[in-house]
């Protein structure tokens, strides 16, 4: 970012169309006078300076200041506030936000949660309970007490004998869930406090891309080409809390799970709102080439050609540093990419040589451990899994059958099956783990087949195995612990084996201590790893990245919706209302709706085109927002210097020429404060532009309508002139 000539962070000045006339108060500080006067005006007018104030983190990712985990697992010293601070336990209304939210197993199959069913778009709910996470709502209808809250409806309906609720649910709510409830009542059953301080206010398209240069700045020019950023932003402006934790969680757990370097290097939050993190492609061992492909995926198209989207490509050197964080994590826990960014290849015996593993000759020395099963959790028929040892870790395959059958009988059959089929899992070398699926002849598979494995979780896609996605809402805590029983049935019958059967299934089915031990390694190296991630491994049986990933297809409702467009709930539907042919599509009103994701995504190209969140709401009405108070916008660039202030009104006239544009500013002045008349002169190519007078040598570009500007007052001091009134069209 440009700094001004004297050295003072800059501000910035948003002007909207080729001719603007702006009343302006500005306040003049000068180090002499210890009252201050602050301009009363509109509190949005300050939000975006604030959160830009605060962006950027100088910590590297990648470099010396690293630290061995236990177990193998390496973890990279992030700075302080990667993570950030843990929510405050008194914010039960964020928690039981969380509880309503939270995606629970049904005995049919699949995943739902309470707001699933009960909200004012589904059929499912009850009046009193038809919208679970309306507070105000549940609060005015009787459904929570706040004295004597066990006895209310929600408590009641909660804990009927059997776990009434979910309905047909596997999951039911914990003991301490159900205090939460409790204690959310007893408080007064109050809503979510805002995941941030509400002065940051809704943070627009410009806002991040402004935030990611300001970082960029903060970073050695020799790591900039190696910047990439995943945003989640969409998330804090629709008020999703829980959703916004949920998929940093994913993030942090995913971008490791796609590496292939030995250190656990966790995205860095670079806003102060945590909603923006940056990767750096060295720490992940990826290329260039690794981003231009999930880049190549998106339907979110290109940025939004603001001269802040241009200097991050030009620092970065690639047309596209930055991605939403949430299609991130579904696109690419999926193939092809996920295969293609592990470099995990076509069949099983390449892999097997990548990772040195010979299998049959760990078969002939029986160093394999083997159990066999009849019932597996994601296998239609009998199962038999195998391990073998790594310099990473563990390498675990699986081997599946269509039958239960013949030679397709494990109990018939424990050394000469056929297989159709078998899932792998190994170790990364950072102690998370890797899938791939594989056919009969070890040839690589996107999707299992269905006659042969099924993942009760995926109900909207008819079960089906999808790898790595199914694996990682499969595998929450690592590897699945089977006992044996191959072993035990050939040992205890004996006549109905031949002797080459009774003298080999012993050596290589596992007896119950070796076993248990193996799965106790396993699981302790991948919780190692996952806990570097900055989170623990899930509790509740549903995996963070399968979450996000099978969520991120869920329908879209209106808040959402608006803020993944880059607009307010309230200004999305004002603008959507003048393109009637977009909304009937879409299907929101005034009072709410949903939209499927694809959709969505089909007309998110126009919808950004057609109501534009470039422009500020106020170019709507043609009343642009007054300036809030100076001493906010340069809070901190003082320091501690006493000031005195002043109001005045500056008018701002913004005209089109042949070769660029003209700015004028007009002053009558104020107590404290000279009249002043100055115009600028800027052509397109200019950085900085020129004043046509002596009196303010120069005004700094510092993106397409962003400006900021110093001059001196009469005592010689520095102070800046700013304006915060939304983005426009560049001349």
């Amino acid at each position: 970012m440009i700094q001004s000539n004297s050295g003072v962070r800059p501000h910035f000045l948003r002007a909207v169309g080729w001719v603007l006339i702006l009343s302006l108060t500005v306040t003049c500080r000068t180090p002499d006078h210890q009252d201050a006067k602050v301009a009363e005006a509109a509190p949005d007018a300050l939000v975006n300076a604030k959160y830009i104030a605060q962006c950027g983190n100088s910590q590297l990712l990648f470099g010396p200041s690293t630290s061995q985990a236990k177990g193998g697992a390496a973890v990279a010293v992030a700075a302080a506030g990667a993570r950030g601070p843990s929510r405050k336990t008194t914010d039960f209304g964020s928690a039981v936000q969380a509880i309503f939210t939270q995606q629970r197993l049904m005995k049919s199959g699949g995943t739902k949660a309470c707001s699933d069913c009960h909200n004012p778009n589904s059929d499912n709910g009850t009046d009193s309970f038809s919208n679970i996470l309306n507070f105000d709502d549940l609060r005015s209808k009787g459904v929570v007490t706040q004295i004597s809250p066990t006895q209310s409806p929600l408590y009641k309906i909660l804990t009927r004998s059997g776990g009434y609720m979910p309905l047909g649910g596997k999951d039911h709510l914990s003991s301490d869930e159900l205090a939460t409830l409790v204690q959310w009542m007893n408080a007064g059953a109050p809503g979510p406090e805002p995941s941030s301080p509400t002065s940051f206010g809704f943070v627009s398209n410009a806002d991040e891309t402004a935030c990611i240069v300001a970082d960029l700045h903060k970073l050695p020019g020799e790591a900039q080409p190696f910047a990439r950023y995943l945003t989640l932003t969409h998330f804090y402006n629709a008020n999703l809390n829980a959703n916004l934790e949920l998929n940093r969680q994913a993030l942090a757990k995913l971008v490791n799970s796609l590496s292939l370097n030995p250190v656990i290097s966790n995205p860095l939050a670079v806003d102060p709102l945590r909603t923006i993190f940056r990767i750096d492609l060295r720490a992940l061992n990826w290329t260039a080439d690794t981003w231009s492909q999930v880049v190549a995926t998106s339907p979110f198209g290109a940025s939004n050609g603001s001269a802040d989207a241009a200097a991050i490509a030009q620092l970065t050197g690639t047309p596209q540093a930055f991605l939403r964080g949430d299609f991130f994590i579904d696109i690419t826990s999926k193939p092809p990419l996920y295969y293609s960014i592990l470099g995990i290849p076509d069949t099983d015996l390449a892999l097997e040589q990548q990772l040195f593993i010979d299998i049959a000759q760990d078969i002939a020395n029986q160093t394999v451990i083997r159990a066999g099963f009849r019932q597996s959790g994601v296998s239609v028929n009998n199962r038999m899994i195998e391990r073998h040892s790594t310099t990473r870790g563990y390498y675990w395959k699986s081997y599946d059958f269509a039958t239960s059958s013949d030679n397709q009988n494990l109990y018939a059959h424990p050394l000469d099956f056929q297989k159709n089929g078998g899932e792998i899992i190994f170790s990364l070398p950072n102690g998370l783990q890797a899938y791939m699926l594989i056919n009969a002849v070890g040839k690589r598979l996107d999707e299992g087949p269905i006659n042969i494995v099924q993942d009760k979780k995926r109900i909207r896609d008819g079960f089906t195995v999808l790898n790595g996605e199914s694996c990682f809402g499969c595998h929450v805590s690592g590897m699945i612990r089977h006992d044996d029983e191959i072993r035990p049935y050939v040992l205890t019958n004996p006549a109905l084996f031949d002797a080459n059967t009774k003298a080999t299934v012993p050596g290589l089915y596992a007896e119950a201590a070796r076993l248990t031990q193996a799965f106790a390694e396993d699981e302790q190296r991948y919780r190692i790893a996952v806990e570097a991630t900055g989170y623990s491994v899930p509790t509740d049986s549903i995996d963070q990245i399968f979450q996000v990933a099978y969520g991120f297809e869920d329908s879209v409702g209106m808040s959402l919706a608006a803020a993944e467009v880059g607009l307010t709930q309230s200004d999305f539907l004002s603008r959507l209302q003048q393109h009637p042919d977009l909304q009937v599509q879409l299907g929101f009103t005034a009072a709410g709706g949903v939209v499927t994701r694809k959709t969505f995504l089909a007309l998110f190209s126009q919808l950004t085109q057609q109501l534009n969140p470039d422009l500020p709401p106020s170019s709507t009405t043609g009343t642009p927002p007054s300036l809030a108070s100076i001493d906010d916008l340069v809070a901190g660039v003082f320091g501690g210097v006493s000031v005195n202030t002043c109001n005045a009104t500056v008018e701002l006239q913004k005209t089109k020429t042949a070769d660029g544009w003209q700015l004028s500013l007009k002053s009558p002045g104020a107590p404290g404060c000279d009249a002043f008349q100055r115009t600028y002169r800027c052509d397109h190519a200019a950085s900085t532009c020129l004043s046509v007078d002596t009196s303010l040598t120069h005004l700094d570009v510092l993106a397409t309508n962003r400006f900021a500007w110093n001059t001196l007052d009469n005592a010689g001091s520095p102070f800046e002139y700013v304006s915060n009134t939304g983005a426009g069209a560049a001349p």
